[in-house]
């Protein structure tokens, strides 16, 4: 009975393994098989949030694009014109590479952060915040500053210019002044 489930999860932990050693993974700081959600780098300021389906590990799945617009807005276009050739025979990480357009960044030497990915925050300078990663960005291509939603939140309630409709707050970026958002937190 073990046997048969470590087997029927074979495929499963392949996939997992082969966007582990592939891609550089931004959350969880240290993948485990356990965990179905990897959070992983495009590139500069911009990455993507995967579930995984244990029960179908060559499905489709379940995702959520962060980054500045400029740069996702193209990605969400590649995936109109690629969802279709999906396909199940092949390795799950051939599969989201064709989806999205693009290779997924390599982890730099040594482990440590690079230039290419600023990845903390610019209102509180940490990388790590309750356990999450700065996933908001400014989407003027000059400035591309990360924040955590929370550290934007709290900035933009300081500012008198400010507005708010509903669960929206509308300010400006603390570095470039460019016109930025974000959702109160829940």
């Amino acid at each position: 009975m073990f046997q048969e489930r470590v087997e029927f999860h074979q495929d499963f932990w392949d996939m997992l393994d082969e966007i582990d050693n592939n891609t550089w993974i931004l959350e969880p700081e240290w993948p485990t098989r356990s965990s179905v959600m990897r959070r992983i780098a495009f590139g500069r300021s911009a990455s993507v949030q995967i579930d995984l389906d244990p029960y179908h590990p060559r499905a489709l799945p379940e995702y959520k694009l962060m980054g500045p617009d400029h740069v996702i807005n193209p990605i969400r276009q590649n995936i109109i014109s690629q969802l279709a050739f999906w396909d199940l025979e092949i390795s799950l990480l051939d599969n989201l590479q064709g989806l999205f357009g693009t290779e997924f960044a390599k982890k730099p030497p040594g482990g440590k952060d690079s230039l290419q990915f600023r990845t903390e925050c610019g209102i509180c300078y940490a990388y790590r915040l309750d356990g999450r990663i700065p996933e908001k960005a400014c989407d003027n291509p000059q400035c591309l500053q990360l924040f955590h939603p929370v550290c934007l939140y709290e900035w933009l309630r300081s500012l008198p210019s400010c507005h708010q409709s509903f669960n929206t707050l509308f300010g400006q970026c603390p570095y470039c002044s460019q016109d930025i958002t974000t959702q109160m937190p829940s």
